[in-house]
């Protein structure tokens, strides 16, 4: 059973009342219509520290300077492992109660990004599940290996080692229309796993609603945060979506 707790990160705790769309039908929606579960913000220092107490010292020093990007990336894994629940991204919408929406037989929800892959930004499990075990696994041990790139390390990694568990074997992002389908129908045939094909930001796992005014971009601002794909990468000095 997954436990009713919800996992949210932020660089400030009292971002819910700031007036924005993206925050009001966002995670204040999110806690607002699923009142029995416990409700979690994580700070930058808060994701430091649970790095520090949950990794070992040589894997927290592959993370100890990279960043905040890269350390949520390995921290979302570690929340759920550990503690189960729902882990979402501050730029995701929510009109869905999650009692609604869950059984007391399902332990993992794998939402597809369309038919590219396996939605990363949305983590919904029981702890310990092999897929995100899986992936912290990978995703750490391409790190030792010296791996960078956070495309590779975050989505792709996680594709792959779900794609393992599922499958037996690794396949990449944009698999064939056969590979796609024969991915839904393991997950169909498990009452352990459900899955919804996703086309964000209006039509997700947690928000069928009608379309808003997406303020995303001029939510990040306010809060002084640059948007991942156009943050400096420290190791090539590009940002980390080119």
């Amino acid at each position: 059973m997954i436990p009713k707790k919800i996992h949210i990160a932020w660089k400030h705790k009292n971002f819910l009342e700031a007036p924005f769309n993206i925050v009001k039908y966002g995670a204040k929606q999110l806690k607002d219509l699923n009142p029995t579960w416990s409700f979690e913000i994580s700070d930058d220092n808060d994701i430091e520290i649970y790095l520090q107490d949950n990794l070992s010292s040589s894997d927290y020093n592959l993370l100890k300077h990279r960043h905040i990007v890269e350390k949520t990336d390995v921290w979302r894994l570690l929340k759920i492992i550990n503690e189960g629940g729902l882990y979402m991204d501050i730029d995701r919408y929510c009109d869905q109660s999650l009692d609604n929406l869950l059984t007391n037989e399902i332990e993992c929800v794998l939402p597809t990004f369309k038919d590219i892959d396996f939605s990363q930004d949305i983590m919904l499990s029981c702890p310990q599940h092999e897929i995100h075990k899986a992936a912290l696994s990978l995703n750490l041990a391409r790190r030792r290996e010296g791996c960078t790139d956070v495309l590779s390390l975050a989505p792709i990694t996680y594709f792959h080692a779900a794609t393992k568990v599922l499958l037996g074997i690794s396949i990449n992002r944009y698999p064939t229309i056969e590979q796609f389908k024969e991915l839904r129908n393991i997950i169909d045939s498990d009452p352990g796993l459900i899955t919804y094909r996703e086309e964000p930001p209006f039509d997700t796992f947690t928000y069928r609603g009608i379309p808003l005014q997406d303020d995303k971009s001029i939510f990040y601002r306010y809060s002084n945060v640059i948007h991942w794909p156009f943050v400096p990468n420290n190791i090539t000095g590009k940002p980390y979506g080119e």
